[in-house]
């Protein structure tokens, strides 16, 4: 790790006794447990020393600051532990703590990646959603980015599917229409699906019951036996997931929905339309009208690849917005009636077309993955573990990450999705580890306690174009301004 500088440093402290659990009988202190946080200890450890004392203590002592300087949430955030900072957070740690210098925990947050090289995005968004004030960062860095998207009431816009979800939800609580919603995600694959239905989970704060329907060729392998049939008393993961969301509202994602048998998709025409089903290991009725389904499937990819090229293709995003969907959405209607009988098809609340990346959203897809690449090397080398790391404490900088990621883009295919960028994301991957491999100097575990070994990716001008390139050492093929 980097030597970070003297204003961003946090005070040492030692532990009265050998481990944290031996403090347990110990009167609480944030001192106590910030100590805890430098000397290593892992989140269980963290979490019993809290628990083993009232909450009422904990609570009241949580945001003092220690010896006048950093309040423990201070030495959490550092950690990067997100799971201890929101338990922090939840016994009423303040998220706008501020150190002696007078900067808050969100800045210093994000101000420590620097010489940390720990990715903080969702340390951030958990700060954030807590309450900590963004205004310490300056307004126009981020304010664009947090504009509610909006749905037309004329118009459905390719770019704002959550929006569209949100209306036709509120629309649905307001009513208290007593039936499920049912949203049909259409396309080709790789651009999004899954993401956007365990997004509805995190966003509903449930856990999704993702169902491989082209694995689900009986009735029986959906909702499993019912009694007395052998291995009723299993169940299947729908049965049991909706039998523990009665009554919450909940999601179920159905994947591949085109591959299995029209007598499986018809099974589900009671509860998609009712609200209704039935715990086959107990013949008991369940209420699951408060349920989200989602229908995902290719059906229709052409449908939709053809309208966007001739509709959305090279559009800037403001005039994208002014692109109605719904003579999309009346095909694919018809194109669903056909393939899956009107009966099914008239379950379907509304459809959400996804379409190919433009090479703006391509590039933001390669960034992400090329972020997720820089999170695994920057982790210490581990060959002692049952999965051993031996490929770590590695910092990957990438220069001109935005020109980078674009050029990148031009991998993407369309037929492949997200998938064809992961691909190239996977052979930069693989350059790496063959330069990391062919280090002259032995790599073991105490590498981990020096210097971080640097890696630069770039682009490198070839003639009249430009490669990707991988250098050790941090060097570098052009000025960095």
């Amino acid at each position: 790790m980097a030597e970070i500088p003297q204003f961003l440093r946090l005070e040492p402290f030692e532990l009265p006794h050998d481990t944290l659990s031996a403090c347990a009988y110990l009167f609480f202190t944030p001192k106590t447990l910030a100590a805890g946080f430098q000397a290593g200890c892992t989140p269980d450890e963290i979490e019993n020393y809290l628990q083993s004392h009232k909450r009422e203590t904990v609570e009241d002592k949580i945001s003092d600051t220690i010896q006048g300087r950093h309040s423990v949430i201070f030495h959490a955030v550092k950690r990067n532990l997100l799971d201890i900072v929101e338990l922090l957070l939840e016994y009423g740690a303040d998220p706008c703590a501020k150190d002696p210098n007078n900067i808050p925990l969100l800045a210093a947050t994000i101000m420590w990646t620097k010489w940390t090289y720990k990715n903080a995005d969702k340390m951030v968004a958990l700060l954030l959603s807590y309450g900590a004030d963004p205004r310490c960062v300056p307004e126009n860095m981020w304010s664009t980015y947090i504009q509610m998207p909006t749905a037309d009431h004329n118009k459905d816009s390719s770019l704002h599917a959550s929006a569209t979800w949100v209306k036709k939800q509120h629309a649905y609580d307001t009513m208290h229409r007593k039936r499920p919603l049912v949203l049909s995600f259409a396309g080709l694959s790789g651009h999004g699906k899954t993401e956007l239905a365990t997004s509805l989970g995190s966003l509903l704060g449930t856990d999704i019951c993702n169902v491989d329907m082209s694995k689900m060729q009986t009735v029986m392998s959906l909702f499993g036996a019912a009694a007395p049939y052998q291995g009723y008393l299993d169940g299947s993961p729908l049965n049991n997931y909706l039998a523990s969301h009665e009554g919450q509202r909940c999601v179920i994602f159905l994947d591949e929905f085109d591959k299995t048998q029209q007598e499986v998709r018809e099974s589900l025409l009671t509860i998609l339309d009712t609200g209704i089903g039935m715990d086959l290991r107990w013949n008991t009725v369940l209420d699951v009208t408060k349920s989200i389904w989602v229908l995902a499937s290719n059906k229709g990819d052409d449908l939709i690849s053809k309208f966007y090229d001739k509709n959305l293709k090279g559009k800037s995003d403001s005039d994208k917005r002014h692109v109605s969907i719904k003579p999309l959405q009346h095909e694919l209607y018809k194109l669903f009636i056909d393939a899956y009988t009107p009966a099914v098809t008239g379950r379907i609340s509304s459809f959400l077309p996804f379409f190919p990346f433009s090479r703006d959203e391509a590039a933001v897809i390669n960034h992400k993955f090329l972020r997720t690449l820089g999170d695994n090397v920057v982790l210490p080398i581990d060959l002692h573990s049952r999965l051993p790391r031996p490929v770590g404490h590695i910092r990957l900088l990438l220069l001109r990450d935005g020109d980078l990621c674009k050029f990148l883009a031009e991998d993407y295919i369309r037929d492949l999705g997200a998938r064809s960028i992961q691909n190239r994301v996977d052979g930069l991957a693989d350059e790496l580890f063959m330069l990391y491999k062919d280090s002259k100097e032995e790599i073991t575990e105490a590498t981990n306690s020096g210097p971080h070994i640097k890696y630069t990716l770039q682009l490198h001008p070839v003639a009249d174009t430009f490669e990707a390139a991988i250098r050790e050492d941090g060097t570098t093929f052009i000025p960095s301004d």
